[in-house]
């Protein structure tokens, strides 16, 4: 079943939790974890690969966290090694993390609202898409923009290609909270969205393969990442 789960990100992790969020990664992760210089785009990377891993273990994917490897296609999509029943998609924005996992392929974004102008992004939209956002009022034009970029984006990022695709070409209509449509998906797919809003100054939205979407997301707070850690430590 389709699950979406969300993380609120603190701004600061003491150095006792930073180091027993960083044990729970691989060795690879954490050298990656280390090179990154911006605090906020540091927790997001480690925050996000101890999400992942323990949705892993809560679904009893017959793995300890050490088995636990991921593998990556041509355009850096993740999934997990030897589990094609297992497809997720992790994506961050400022102080949010969020995941969606399922059977079938999934692709998720956020993104925090800051003031856009429509002008620099002209080249992301298809000619239709740029006619639907300026026809609405100042306010939401900029909500619509996030829209149609969060939608585009969880597609792109469901079929794995990454913005290799030109995705000026795609066409997403949003009719209404329960009718979202793409006009002229990739080689005559029919994807599925829905929207969330798990914060005001966000937009948050999610494609599959299927209509299986829950009414929820799951969101869990950093004290409750720590104390499934613990517990995970405590019956390895």
């Amino acid at each position: 079943m389709l699950k979406v789960y969300a993380v609120k990100i603190p701004e600061e992790i003491n150095e006792e939790d930073y180091q027993v969020l960083l044990s729970f990664t691989s060795i690879e992760k954490r050298e990656k974890i280390k090179k990154v210089k911006h605090k906020q785009s540091l927790y997001q990377t480690l925050i996000g690969d101890i999400v992942i891993r323990l949705i892993i273990l809560e679904n009893k994917i017959r793995l300890s966290n050490e088995e636990i490897d991921f593998e990556y296609n041509r355009f850096g999509k993740p999934r997990l090694k030897n589990e094609s029943s297992f497809m997720y998609n992790i994506s961050h924005s400022n102080e949010w993390v969020v995941c969606v996992v399922d059977s079938c392929q999934v692709g998720i974004d956020i993104e925090y609202k800051k003031p856009i102008e429509l002008r620099y992004f002209e080249k992301v939209f298809s000619l239709e898409e740029l006619i639907d956002i300026r026809s609405k009022n100042p306010f939401n034009q900029q909500e619509y923009f996030y829209d149609l970029w969060t939608l585009k984006e969880s597609y792109i990022k469901m079929i794995g290609e990454g913005f290799s695709y030109p995705v000026s070409s795609l066409t997403v209509k949003k009719n209404s909270l329960v009718d979202i449509q793409l006009v002229n998906s990739i080689n005559n797919s029919n994807p599925y969205f829905k929207q969330y809003n798990i914060d005001p100054n966000y937009t948050l939205s999610v494609c599959a393969e299927k209509e299986d979407f829950p009414k929820e997301v799951v969101i869990w707070s950093f004290s409750r990442i720590l104390e499934i850690l613990a517990f995970s430590n405590t019956n390895l």
